[in-house]
């Protein structure tokens, strides 16, 4: 919803993925241990790193904001 409300007023640029592995689905895709989201808005990247567990739910969305610097390093981009 925070995105939908950001959009309404600035175009927004979002990368968004996962990290690590805690196992696989039966036709092997890989199921990530977090989930991650970059968006770029005003010319400069905000980013969430999620744990993928059902206590991920219900928090507010800048709880799972970190560093941009910490999102390159455990996922390899360079934003």
């Amino acid at each position: 919803m925070q995105e939908r409300k950001w959009a309404k007023n600035t175009t927004l640029h979002i990368i968004a993925g996962g990290i690590g592995s805690i196992g696989k689905f039966p036709a092997g895709e890989n199921i990530p241990a977090f989930m991650y989201k970059a968006i770029l808005i005003d010319g400069k990247y905000k980013a969430w790193i999620m744990p993928n567990q059902s206590t991920s739910h219900g928090h507010a969305y800048d709880y799972w904001l970190v560093p941009v610097s910490e999102l390159d390093a455990k996922t390899g981009l360079k934003l």
